[in-house]
């Protein structure tokens, strides 16, 4: 059954290599609770079969890191893997390292383990096969929703546009993208370059809509969770104990309004218009007073393009969401592109709230 689910994935989806994320691995005994006592999320309580948003914070509660953890059953026992930004990889992991201490954990980064984005739009080819059913062995079925097959781990991912289906699907520790199972990697072969960065693209411009924000190197320590609406999409725990930063946190939540949130947004791209989509976020968010000049106001989250379409997401004042808002002048490289963004709602309220 499990390679009838892989043939059929490969088959029917649309898979991008997403090389910007990178694992990290705790093992030892001591994994679950030394990380629970720095992360945002309530590490203690993972449980198999579900991946969680978590943030790492400094101790002014500004996001070091975003990330997605889960509870994996190792060779020796239960790990905590996190997946993020790979531009952060390697800074979080030296971070973390300086606080273990006496605590039997050992922290891991698996450079070569592939990460890939599966998607189903609408109206594609159904990803059942046939005869297969809703069981532990088929596609999770709804977002965070986890499950390993064949060595890897598949785990659902939320969508911001309607009869999208999305999941990551993560190498095991010994594989790299050259052993993967051959209908995986028959498919990843059949991209050339040009269809593949397209891939990637569209499952960043996919993570935009759905209000997922990763932070990466140029944007580490200058948000606040809620500044990225972190506590609405389930990243934050407000019951569980300390962590770096969690002062400020709770805080923001119990006895302040928060000021500025994250939306999106999208920016038309002169045709012919070559983009740098990595090199936008941290880039500031501006609007123009009264003389024409742009002030900055904001910054950008991530960014994505699709065709001559340049999908963000951004953090700004809430009283300047209706805009109008633009890019930092050259942000897209052209001295003539002026960069007016046009709002696009997230999939979730700001009035929500979160445990």
């Amino acid at each position: 059954m499990t390679a009838s689910l892989l043939t059929s994935l490969a088959t029917h989806a649309r898979i991008a290599r997403l090389t910007d994320f990178c694992v990290i691995r705790a093992q030892g005994e001591d994994a679950f609770s030394f990380l629970h006592g720095q992360m945002t999320q309530d590490i203690s309580g993972l449980t198999a079969g579900q991946a969680r948003l978590a943030g790492y914070c400094s101790p002014k509660g500004r996001m070091l890191a975003s990330m997605l953890v889960w509870h994996h059953e190792g060779a020796n026992g239960p790990e905590v893997v996190m997946l993020l930004s790979r531009s952060i990889a390697a800074a979080i992991h030296k971070r973390l390292s300086m606080f273990v201490l006496r605590a039997k954990v050992r922290l891991l980064i698996e450079d070569h383990a592939p990460v890939l984005g599966c998607s189903l739009a609408a109206g594609d080819s159904v990803a059942w096969p046939e005869g297969l059913p809703n069981t532990s062995t088929a596609l999770p079925d709804h977002a965070w929703a986890l499950q390993q097959v064949d060595g890897l781990t598949l785990i659902g991912m939320p969508a911001g546009s309607a009869g999208v289906g999305r999941w990551l699907v993560i190498g095991a520790a010994a594989q790299d993208a050259e052993t993967l199972p051959a209908t995986l990697q028959s498919a990843l072969s059949a991209q050339a370059e040009g269809p593949a960065l397209a891939a990637r693209q569209d499952w960043l411009a996919e993570d935009i809509r759905a209000g997922l924000p990763w932070i990466v190197a140029a944007t580490q320590d200058m948000f606040i969770p809620q500044s990225l609406d972190f506590e609405l999409i389930g990243g934050v725990n407000f019951r569980k104990g300390c962590y770096p930063g969690q002062e400020v946190v709770a805080r923001s939540h119990y006895r302040t309004t928060v000021k500025r949130r994250m939306t999106g947004g999208s920016v038309a791209v002169p045709a012919g218009l070559k983009t740098n989509t990595d090199a936008l976020p941290g880039l500031d968010i501006c609007r123009q007073d009264d003389a024409g000049a742009f002030v900055p106001e904001g910054r950008v989250i991530n960014a994505a393009r699709q065709g001559d379409v340049l999908h963000l997401l951004f953090e700004a004042p809430l009283a300047l969401m209706d805009g109008p808002l633009y890019l930092q002048p050259d942000a897209l490289g052209s001295e003539s592109a002026a960069g007016l963004i046009t709002p696009v709602a997230l999939p979730y309220s700001l009035e929500g709230t979160a445990d």
